[in-house]
């Protein structure tokens, strides 16, 4: 809502600040701990809940900032295989986080759980792999994600379909539900049964399958 403003830097400090009068900003709470690592990258999900913060160490914490002055880490930080992470973006509908870092090495993160996320698939590869990611950023309908590298040049990503794998035995069905959230799937039964019988599980989009 614009009312909330986040700062990092070299000293690893991370600070969230009260900009609703922008000519007197408020400091609010206590800094947010990093380990006293240095903090390059920092993002808030688009419903400004959740706060991604990516530094050196190669990983990125997740806060829960749905009440600023009181802010609250969601779980382990996460491991992106970089030296350093650059650059740090949610997808418009805040449920896919995308990072970048000084290896090159590009990953998106399913979020839509922040104390729980799970990375999707291996990481984006090409010829970014072992340059550094500068910048990372999604299209306003979520399908692209745009990188850009020290190599001066910035690369379009059609995202990856992703495929879950709840069951080894055919689905007959599948149903989403009314908010579009989860998806449950029935398959049939081993011992050949119908539907009636079948085996059903429930996911939450890509976090509980295979990203490919």
């Amino acid at each position: 809502d614009g009312r909330t403003l986040v700062t990092g830097g070299d000293s690893g400090v991370v600070r969230l600040w009260d900009v609703a009068s922008p000519a007197h900003p408020r400091a609010l709470g206590e800094p947010l701990a990093t380990g006293r690592m240095g903090v390059n990258a920092v993002a808030f999900s688009p419903d400004g809940r959740t706060l991604a913060v990516g530094g050196f160490g190669g990983v990125v914490w997740l806060w829960d900032v749905a009440s600023p002055a009181h802010p609250r880490e969601f779980g382990e930080p996460l491991a992106t295989g970089n030296a350093a992470v650059l650059s740090v973006a949610f997808s418009p509908d805040g449920r896919t986080l995308a990072t970048g870092g000084h290896r090159g090495v590009v990953q998106l993160w399913d979020v839509a759980s922040p104390a729980h996320p799970q990375a999707l698939g291996p990481a984006l590869t090409g010829s970014t792999v072992g340059t550094k990611s500068g910048s990372v950023a999604f299209s306003p309908d979520g399908r692209i994600l745009a990188t850009g590298g020290y190599d001066s040049a910035v690369r379009l990503w059609s995202l990856p379909q992703t495929v879950l794998t709840a069951s080894t035995n055919p689905v007959e069905s599948a149903a989403f539900s009314t908010d579009g959230r989860t998806l449950a799937a029935a398959a049939v039964a081993a011992d050949g049964d119908d539907a009636d019988n079948a085996d059903v599980a429930a996911a939450g989009a890509a976090g509980a399958g295979d990203a490919n």
